[in-house]
């Protein structure tokens, strides 16, 4: 496929290895990925609060209790200092 959409192969080569600048160790390519992962999961929680219809089998405080857990992950991963440098680049 050709466009604007990456594989996820991509979007791991260049985290661990960015454009103009030296490649990232392990830890630090390994918490921005988890970063990355995490406002994934983020934005899906948001979308099952924004279109619950979407999600019949799940009640709206499971929807919230997710969206708090996952609101909680992603704060904390953005707070690691590799995950702050990579956000300031």
């Amino acid at each position: 496929m050709v466009g604007p959409v990456k594989s996820s192969f991509d979007e791991s080569f260049d985290v661990f290895f960015p454009k103009g600048r030296k490649p990232r160790n392990f830890q630090e390519g390994r918490e921005i990925m988890s970063y990355k992962a995490s406002q994934r999961l983020l934005a899906k929680a948001e979308d099952m609060r924004d279109n619950p219809g979407n999600y019949p089998d799940k009640t709206s405080k499971q929807i919230e209790k997710y969206l708090t857990a996952k609101t909680n992950e992603e704060r904390k991963r953005k707070a690691l200092p590799n995950v702050a440098r990579f956000l300031n680049e």
